[in-house]
This record gives C-alpha cells, structure tokens and sequence, in this order.
C-alpha cells in the first residue's frame, strides 16, 4: 500500500460516512485529517525505535584533503543528521574509514568521542589541531564526532582521499506523494493504518473503534519487534573488565 492507499484503507477501517479520496491533492475536513493521521502514524513509527532493522542504511562519503572545509563533513542526507543521540545506545555502530587507492587497505572502524570531550583532546583551535596532527606519522581519521548543528567532524585531518563509510539509521521517511511508499514490506504497512485509526478514534471519541484499533495495532507492534529489532547480545567480558 503507498501513502494513499494506507488513507482509503484507514478510513474504510474507521466506519466512517467519508467518500473514499481518489487522491490526497486537495482534501479537507476530516479527510485531510486522515491524510495527516497516515502520515504522522508513519513518522512515530519510524521514531518509536532508532534501531528498527528497516532504518538501517549503508551510505560512504569521501574525505578530501584538498576541499575539506574547516574539518567539518556533511553526512550523506540518506541517514539520519541526529543520530548522535541514538548510537549511544546502539553501541556506535559502525563507522570505517577506507582508502579506495590501496586493495590491500582494510576497513578501519573509528571511535566516538563526544562533542563537549572533542576541543579538551584533540586541540581547543584549529592551529593546535593542526600541531598535533603533524605528530602522527600516519594520517588516517581514527575518532569522529558530530558537531550541535549535525556535522561530522575526523581526527586527525586526512593526509589523501579516504571513504568514511556508515551504517546508520537513515533519515525519517515523510509521507507526501500519494505514490510514496513506506520503507516497509507490506505485509506489516496495516500497522501504520490502526496507530492511524487510533487517533482518529480519539479525534471522536469513540471507544470501541479505539480499543479495536490499540488491539490491533498491539499485535502488529510485537510482528513488527520481532522482524526488525536486532537481536540482544551481552557482553559478559564487561563484567569483569576491572578485576
């Protein structure tokens, strides 16, 4: 189902004396609610888990010395520019930087440091920054951080053209085009029209349609946790690393 097809079935699923749309281009009234309904459902979805499985994206940008402005990065606008937050949680992963000219050059994973820790380690200027990046005698971007306004910053500076490659939440999806599609398989898309119908529900104050739409909407919550939610490990070596 795409964006407009999750709006017919929702209102068919509300009972409701509506005439079923045959596009979302100029609707109002309570149909234009529905409209939102669909679309905001689809977001708090998206939102409710930074770790859905279906969020994940791989996405690579390079790392030129030569045209690299004040050592910030803009992330690929595939994913997520407010994911700092998020991996955390997730246990940073995965950022490698590459270098493409060297077959023989393995993926290297880098570290997170967090922005308020960044000018306190690797210099408060630039000048300083550039001090101690002369020291390494290799310059290959090792740690990373995300500045307040979402750029990535490296250390230390690249001394050639690398790849910073990610596997990262991708950006939150909007629904807008009556073609749009959620980046869901379908099977599990009726999920988005019972959180859906649950506000409209609200919107009326009709219990029974709530109830019936929060059962609903309940079963298709734990399909959904069960197919894109990682698998939980511990790592029992934690627990005794300062014995």
């Amino acid at each position: 189902m795409n964006y407009l097809e999750l709006v017919q079935r929702t209102i068919r699923e509300s009972g409701a004396h509506l005439r079923i749309p045959e596009e979302l281009v100029g609707l109002d009234g309570l149909q234009s609610l529905f409209k939102d309904w669909v679309a905001d459902a689809w977001r708090e979805i998206q939102l409710e888990r930074s770790d859905w499985n279906f969020r994940q994206a791989e996405e690579a940008v390079t790392l030129d010395p030569v045209t690299l402005d004040n050592e910030v990065i803009v992330p690929p606008e595939e994913i997520s520019a407010e994911f700092e937050q998020d991996w955390r949680v997730i246990l940073l992963r995965d950022i490698y930087v590459h270098d493409p000219s060297d077959d023989n050059f393995v993926p290297r994973k880098m570290f997170y440091v967090p922005w308020n820790r960044w000018p306190q380690i690797f210099g408060r200027t630039v000048s300083r920054r550039e001090y101690n990046e002369e020291q390494d005698t290799q310059r290959i971007p090792r740690w990373f951080t995300y500045t307040p306004d979402g750029m990535l910053q490296v250390y230390p500076r690249p001394d050639r053209l690398y790849e910073i490659q990610f596997w990262a939440p991708k950006a939150v999806q909007y629904l807008e085009e009556d073609t749009d599609e959620p980046f869901l398989e379908e099977h599990h898309r009726m999920a988005i029209v019972y959180r859906a119908l649950m506000e409209y529900a609200l919107y009326h104050d009709d219990r029974s349609v709530f109830e019936r739409a929060r059962n609903k909407w309940r079963s298709y919550k734990k399909s959904l946790e069960h197919r894109y939610m990682p698998d939980m490990a511990m790592r029992t070596d934690q627990l005794y690393k300062d014995l």
